[in-house]
C-alpha cells in the first residue's frame, strides 16, 4: 500500500487498532513500572502481585508483536497523528493509579476495559467489514485472509490473558469505585478511538 493512497474506512479502523494497541502496551508498561517501584520501596502486596506482574510481562511481549504486525500492514503515512499522545496517556493511565492506590486491581480493571474496547470496537468491526467484502466476491474467496487470521489470533491471545487476570481478581473489581473508574476509562477510550479513525 502506498502512504498517499486514498483513505478508506478500513484504513481508519486499522489506524485505530494501531493506536489502541500502542496505548494498551503503554498501560501495561506504566502499571508494571508502578508495581515494581512500590515493591522496591517495600510496599508490595505479595504473591498475587507477583503473579499479575508475570502475566503482564507475558502479555507485553505478545502485544509488542501485535503492534509490529499492525504497523507493518498499515502504511506509516496512515498512522494517526495522535499516536504518541495515546502512548504517553497510556503510561500515565497505568502508572498513576497504581502508585496512588498501591495495588494492581485498578490496573487490571483498566486493562479489562481497554481489551474489551479493542475487541468490540476495533477487531470485530474490521472482521465484519472484511466479511462483507468477501461476500461480494466469488464463493470461497476471502478478502485479506492473512489479516483475518492475525485478528483471530490476537483475539485468542488477549482473551486468555484477560481471563487469567480476571480470575486472579475475582470479586475485587465489583465495587462501586471500580465500576465508576471503568466507566470513566471506557468513555475516554471510546472518544480517543473515534479520533484515531481520522487522519
Amino acid at each position: 500500500l502506498k502512504p498517499n493512497a486514498k483513505w478508506h474506512e478500513l484504513d481508519g479502523r486499522l489506524s485505530c487498532l494501531v493506536a489502541g494497541t500502542a496505548g494498551l502496551l503503554s498501560v501495561y508498561r506504566g502499571g508494571m513500572s508502578g508495581l515494581q517501584l512500590r515493591g522496591e520501596n517495600g510496599r508490595s502486596n505479595g504473591r498475587k502481585e507477583e503473579i499479575v506482574l508475570q502475566l503482564c510481562r507475558d502479555q507485553l511481549k505478545k502485544k509488542e508483536v501485535q503492534l509490529e504486525v499492525w504497523k507493518a500492514i498499515l502504511p506509516e503515512g496512515k498512522f494517526t497523528k495522535l499516536l504518541y499522545f495515546y502512548q504517553i496517556s497510556g503510561i500515565a493511565l497505568g502508572w498513576i493509579p497504581t502508585i496512588i492506590t498501591g495495588n494492581h486491581r485498578l490496573m487490571c480493571a483498566t486493562i479489562d476495559v481497554l481489551e474489551t474496547i479493542l475487541e468490540e470496537e476495533l477487531r470485530k468491526p474490521i472482521l465484519k467489514e472484511l466479511g462483507a467484502i468477501s461476500a461480494k466476491k466469488e464463493e470461497g474467496e476471502k478478502e485479506c485472509p492473512n489479516l483475518i487470521k492475525l485478528l483471530q489470533l490476537s483475539h485468542r491471545e488477549d482473551a486468555e490473558a484477560r481471563e487469567e487476570l480476571m480470575n486472579i481478581n475475582a470479586g475485587s473489581l465489583d465495587s462501586f469505585g471500580m465500576r465508576s473508574w471503568q466507566a470513566a476509562v471506557k468513555w475516554g477510550s471510546s472518544c480517543a478511538a473515534g479520533l484515531a479513525t481520522r487522519r
